[in-house]
């Protein structure tokens, strides 16, 4: 059964995914409308976000835990480390849930805060 933590007045579900041989821990909002990725950014994790933030009504907001972050275990190979290799991770968990269409936030100091369009 998923772990859940609120934001809000809401509960939001802490589900596992696999994909490249991780266990990939992401959270949803289950909120109905259009569907964003905010990403952490380095030493964050998925409970950061959603204690930060709460999707206004209209969207849908996910985050995963970026391998070595959070609950996603083992950290895998140790060269796959990169803002790269954490975009190939989301995109894996948008075919996880069927998703074609998203916004994706990702917050980090390095990469000032950009939104791309899939």
């Amino acid at each position: 059964a998923p772990e859940y933590f609120a934001i809000g007045d809401y509960d939001v579900p802490s589900i596992d995914l696999t994909a490249n041989n991780i266990d990939f821990n992401y959270a949803d909002s289950n909120f109905d409308g259009i569907e964003f990725v905010f990403q952490h950014g380095l030493n964050g994790d998925v409970d950061q976000i959603f204690s930060l933030f709460t999707p206004p009504k209209g969207y849908r907001m996910l985050c995963l835990d970026c391998r070595g972050h959070g609950k996603t275990r083992p950290l895998g190979d140790k060269n796959k480390l990169s803002i790269s290799d954490f975009s190939q991770d989301i995109l894996a968990l948008l075919e996880f849930l069927s998703i074609k269409k998203v916004i994706i936030e990702i917050s980090t100091k390095r990469l000032e805060r950009k939104v791309y369009i899939k």
